[in-house]
């Protein structure tokens, strides 16, 4: 699963929905979520118990790590039940191209099921750059996505996170179109499989022909081919 948390939080440990998130996650029931806009207390520079503790704390069977925090920025992080798959290690990336992604991805290296014979495979949790004047750095983004994975040996990855834009832009304002869009078998863009009025965040709008469409469908799964050619049928639920 992936979830952007909205600034969770400035307020730290202190954060009053840290309840609800908690429970939200437990109830999601999800092997990991990929989680967007992790934010440190203000003026703590990242020292001390952060809202990140406090989730973690009220998610029993839950582990997670996330990206190095930002004094003006949020970051990206994963919570994990380690019952169901390990750990093996984790990263951040593409952190020299701040235009593609100013807040640096997560990678996580994970074994799916007990024991050492699990598949193993690779998650990326991203947040791209919002607003349409950003346009050409959410391309840059699939761009870079798409080079970096190509450039790895093993290529069973997972993309979770907050894209900012919908697969289902026209092509001249298509974010994804020619890399991580339409080009399988090599991607599978997993939630393109909604449809145009679909949404994952209801903070703004969009149009499907002449209706306005509360909401607009920001949050995707992309996987590579070599991990979804494994599975008979993936069925994408918000």
């Amino acid at each position: 699963a992936t979830w952007n948390l909205r600034n969770s939080s400035s307020d730290g440990e202190g954060d009053g929905r840290t309840a609800a998130l908690a429970e939200t996650v437990q109830l999601l029931d999800a092997d990991f979520v990929g989680l967007q806009e992790l934010r440190i207390k203000e003026g703590s520079r990242g020292a001390g118990r952060q809202a990140w503790h406090a989730l973690l704390d009220a998610l029993p069977g839950h582990e997670g790590v996330h990206v190095g925090w930002d004094d003006f920025d949020t970051v990206v992080g994963l919570v994990y039940r380690p019952e169901r798959l390990t750990l093996l290690s984790w990263q951040p990336v593409m952190e020299a191209n701040r235009y593609a992604f100013p807040r640096t991805p997560l990678e996580a290296h994970l074994r799916l099921g007990p024991g050492d014979d699990g598949l193993t495979i690779r998650v990326l949790v991203v947040r791209v750059k919002a607003f349409r004047d950003s346009l050409d750095r959410r391309r840059a983004a699939s761009q870079q996505l798409r080079d970096y994975i190509s450039g790895r040996p093993d290529r069973r990855y997972l993309i979770v996170g907050d894209f900012n834009d919908s697969p289902h832009d026209a092509a001249a304002e298509n974010a994804f179109l020619g890399t991580l869009l339409d080009n399988e078998p090599a991607y599978h863009f997993i939630t393109a499989a909604f449809p145009p009025e679909a949404v994952s965040s209801v903070g703004y709008f969009h149009y499907v022909g002449e209706r306005r469409i509360q909401g607009e469908l920001l949050d995707h799964v992309v996987a590579t081919g070599p991990l979804f050619d494994l599975y008979s049928e993936v069925v994408p639920e918000i």
